[in-house]
């Protein structure tokens, strides 16, 4: 559905996002951060007028699933840890209102503030190449 919503079609972020739900809700299927991510894209390549809050939202979700996985067992789960990749798909959809943009980088200074200064400066590349 990511790939879909690139041709312009418009409900193609929101079955992404059924799948996700239903990954999220069952114990069938374990979503991890790609899930999260693929339903992100979809809302960035959609470049709808609500893209940016719906790509954000998902991140934000991302989150919060990490957090509980990380308190239901006890350690880290990487494959739930947004990534460079991840944000930079948040990045896309908030690609016409830097402001957002902004506000979202200051997220990941904050979420990641026990990361290595090599990774925070990947971080900054990233964020600056965005704008390109």
């Amino acid at each position: 559905y990511a790939r879909l919503s690139q041709y312009h079609k418009k409900d193609a972020p929101l079955k992404a996002e059924g799948i996700l739900r239903r990954m999220i809700t069952t114990t069938e299927i374990r979503p991890d951060r790609i899930s999260f991510t693929k339903v992100m894209l979809a809302w960035s390549n959609a470049d709808r007028e609500t893209s940016g809050q719906r790509a954000e939202y998902w991140l934000d979700k991302l989150w919060d699933f990490y957090y509980e996985e990380v308190e239901t067992n006890g350690k880290e789960e990487e494959d739930l840890r947004p990534t460079i990749d991840t944000y930079n798909t948040v990045f896309r959809a908030w690609r016409n209102d830097p402001k957002n943009m902004e506000r979202v980088f200051l997220k990941i200074d904050r979420l990641h503030s026990n990361n290595d200064n090599n990774a925070k400066q990947q971080q900054q590349n990233n964020y600056d190449t965005s704008f390109l």
